[in-house]
């Protein structure tokens, strides 16, 4: 990652000794969580990327069973990265692989914090910036994801840079790091395609924000994309020869969309019963669906949604809303990863304050949204897309929180200066 050429010499230490701090932090959880060597643990919240990874080690290649699968086979119920990287280490390092596997997760997380530290100067000041690389740097979520085996720290770091880099264009174009855009958007994609729909957002935002002729920037933005596509297309081409038609990254889309809008979905949770009871399909559908191919399935699934949303326009509103809401704040529901109370009461304290400041400081910079808009179309993408699909999970928000965080730091800054002005008049007197 190229630092600003303007860095001084004082910022590039803080900035190491805030990756030092963060990694230090990481690495004491790590060891204090100490779920690297309980297989039965690190499944709780990774069960199919470890089952994939695993078949791969095997030499089975990338395959698993999965949603209404009777027996292992090749399947794009996952996006390939981490899969793959998570054989990578798993062969290498044995035995220690997911401790491996958790300390390079703890580096990515400690990088975000510098990303952070590198947007807040493009975006507002020096004293802002740093602020929001602490924040990050203390922050639970972004410490706690180091130890879940699942891509979610890898796409907040990637989203982090690949915004990042845009916001570098906008001021300084430079061929390079406009392909650098394109391949941190393609890795982003393999880790989880739903970056796509931010794409089209931060399309439109980097053409108007290229200081050249519109058909110049349109050039430009397809150099881009044409990056991203030669570092998707190979997966893409392997999906088609696996079902014999076009699928995209996963094989997911329909049956995620059917999550989130059926007669049994609350837009908070898994899908239950009138009696609160797990839901399962009936059997003669299942015993159907179990003779399908992973693709013809998810397009059942798909046409299954569309038809329910269509046919219940009005509860599917009321869904939508649900899952937003759920998305921006905390589920006290028991199928979401937090079931018990004291998490519940943590993470309103661990996000529901930075929540709550960031709210204030979008108030307080709301003359610059300008120069954060960018950022506001990455929370409008994900929670509409999310809010669409399937429940709320809390590792899908975390990518738009280290933003929350850069947001929290200017009340945080604005509240500082109020202090010491205070104290100074105080002072004075």
């Amino acid at each position: 990652m190229q630092l600003e050429n303007k860095l001084s010499t004082g910022q590039k230490k803080t900035l190491l000794c805030i990756f030092l701090g963060a990694f230090l932090l990481r690495v004491i959880f790590i060891f204090s969580y100490h779920n690297y060597d309980d297989i039965e643990k690190m499944k709780i919240n990774g069960e199919e990327m470890i089952e994939i990874a695993s078949h791969i080690v095997q030499g089975n290649g990338f395959s698993g069973k999965f949603i209404l699968d009777t027996r292992v086979k090749p399947t794009a119920a996952m996006a390939p990265f981490y899969p793959y990287f998570l054989a990578f280490i798993l062969q290498v390092f044995g035995k220690y692989g997911y401790l491996t596997v958790q300390l390079i997760q703890a580096v990515i997380s400690s990088l975000i914090c510098i990303i952070i530290y590198l947007t807040g100067l493009k975006i507002f000041d020096k004293k802002i910036a740093f602020i929001a690389s602490i924040l990050a740097a203390l922050y639970l979520p972004l410490i706690y994801y180091c130890t879940v085996i699942w891509g979610a720290i890898f796409f907040a770091f990637l989203v982090t840079l690949y915004i990042y880099y845009l916001l570098r264009l906008q001021s300084d174009y430079n061929k390079y790091n406009l392909c650098f855009c394109g391949f941190i958007l393609g890795i982003a994609l393999l880790i989880d395609p739903v970056i796509v729909s931010f794409i089209p957002l931060s399309v439109l935002w980097l053409l108007f924000s290229l200081k050249t002729y519109i058909k110049i920037s349109f050039k430009k933005v397809i150099m881009m994309l044409g990056i991203t596509l030669v570092v998707i297309t190979p997966w893409t081409i392997r999906n088609y020869i696996l079902f014999n038609k076009f699928v995209f990254i996963k094989s997911q889309a329909g049956f995620t969309l059917w999550l989130g809008n059926n007669p049994h979905a609350s837009g908070t949770e898994r899908l239950v019963n009138d009696d609160s009871t797990e839901y399962k399909l009936p059997e003669e559908e299942y015993q159907y669906l179990t003779n399908l191919d992973e693709s013809e399935r998810d397009r059942y699934f798909l046409l299954k949604a569309l038809a329910f949303i269509k046919e219940n326009r009005e509860k599917s509103i009321e869904l939508f809303l649900k899952k937003f809401k759920s998305f921006w704040w905390v589920i006290e529901k028991k199928t979401t990863g937090f079931s018990e109370n004291t998490k519940i009461a943590v993470m309103k304290i661990t996000y529901g304050i930075p929540f709550v400041l960031a709210l204030v400081g979008l108030l307080l910079s709301i003359k610059q949204i300008k120069s954060y808009m960018l950022i506001i179309f990455l929370f409008i993408s994900l929670s509409f897309i999310y809010s669409i699909t399937v429940f709320p999970v809390y590792r899908y928000r975390l990518p738009v929180e280290p933003y929350l965080l850069l947001f929290s730091s200017v009340s945080l800054s604005q509240l500082l200066q109020n202090i010491f002005t205070k104290a100074g008049a105080e002072a004075k007197t």
